[in-house]
């Protein structure tokens, strides 16, 4: 007996030690760390490669690009870079089109007249003074771009800068009648018709020629864009001693972007360029306009002076440059001009 109770009794303290482990709770398992979620990269920036037909050190390019720059990458939360990768010492002017066309440069900040053959449409925007809304509204900004893509697969985005082109003169003109007779002016080829209304006599040059052909006489006077600038950058007071107010018309270049190029970018890329290119053209012109201005000053501080037409010659000035430049926009395209000019003449309406 006393040997089956040795046997028993470890037997039930193991049944008593299972006993009261079983109405204990289960342990409480160890929760699995939460995922961290993986952060979304943010955009690369896309840099575009720029080409201009203005050098680094004319104010055309450098002004121009010392805002475009900073105001597409700031406007684009750093999206949009663009690198001034060349100017006029790597590509001249009138061939800088073509490297474009070919997708060498992303695009060239220029003027249509430097590329006249290929889109002498674009002249159009040079007739009437109006900011870029208005120009968008009247559609000629879309119909100027859909004949570059047309007839030339790339796209146009035009800067009005609402500066017209100036006048420098030798010797003076009487502001009540303020022809050019028989004076030799250096003109570029949009110019040309202006001056023979007016009895001047065209005379062809690069800008970089007009100091040396004002010092020798071979002109007497000198049409440029975007004001009186260039009297100032190339020290034309020094050979020349009037500019003539008011200015007429007004100066667009613009951005040529190669289509395929621009195609190929990211859309939100695209859509963000088109976008802010208006509120860039803004403040450019405003840019523009207060240093025009600033300029003129300056040339009278050195010695030069203004020769302030009436109000009616001014006026007369303004309506030879129109006419002129609609005589040549419906030679150079007789079934778009006119649909062209009609939009001019509504910029014009809605600019006055």
């Amino acid at each position: 007996m006393s040997q089956l109770r040795w046997f028993i009794l470890p037997l039930l303290v193991v049944m008593a030690l299972g006993i009261v482990g079983c109405g204990e709770d289960e342990p409480t398992p160890t929760p699995a760390p939460a995922a961290t979620p993986t952060p979304t990269p943010e955009p690369e920036p896309v840099t575009l490669r720029m080409l201009t037909s203005w050098g680094r050190t004319d104010a055309s390019a450098s002004e121009f690009m010392g805002i475009l720059q900073p105001y597409m990458e700031r406007e684009s939360d750093g999206r949009i870079v663009i690198d001034w990768v060349a100017d006029i010492s790597a590509v001249p002017a009138f061939e800088q089109f073509t490297p474009v066309r070919e997708g060498i440069y992303d695009l060239v900040y220029t003027h249509p007249f430097y590329h006249s053959e290929f889109n002498s449409l674009a002249g159009t925007n040079d007739l009437v003074n109006a900011p870029f809304a208005d120009r968008e509204a009247c559609g000629l900004v879309d119909a100027i771009n859909q004949n570059y893509v047309a007839g030339a697969g790339v796209y146009f985005f035009p800067t009005p800068n609402g500066v017209g082109n100036g006048v420098v003169l030798k010797e003076a003109i009487p502001p009540d009648n303020a022809n050019l007779t028989g004076l030799n002016l250096r003109v570029y080829p949009s110019v040309q018709p202006f001056v023979e209304e007016l009895e001047g006599i065209p005379v062809a040059m690069p800008i970089t020629d007009v100091y040396t052909a004002f010092d020798r006489g071979v002109i007497e006077g000198a049409v440029l864009g975007g004001g009186a600038q260039s009297a100032l950058t190339f020290s034309w007071h020094e050979v020349s001693q009037y500019v003539v107010r008011p200015f007429f018309g007004e100066n667009v270049p613009g951005v040529i972007f190669n289509q395929a190029a621009f195609d190929a970018l990211p859309a939100d890329v695209q859509s963000t360029f088109r976008e802010l290119w208006g509120g860039f053209s803004d403040a450019y012109r405003d840019f523009s306009l207060e240093t025009a201005e600033e300029v003129v000053a300056q040339l009278e501080e050195i010695g030069m002076e203004v020769i302030q037409l009436t109000d009616s010659e001014g006026a007369r000035w303004q309506q030879i440059w129109f006419e002129t430049s609609r005589d040549r926009i419906l030679e150079a395209d007789a079934t778009r001009g006119p649909e062209l000019l009609d939009m001019a003449a509504c910029v014009a309406e809605r600019a006055n």
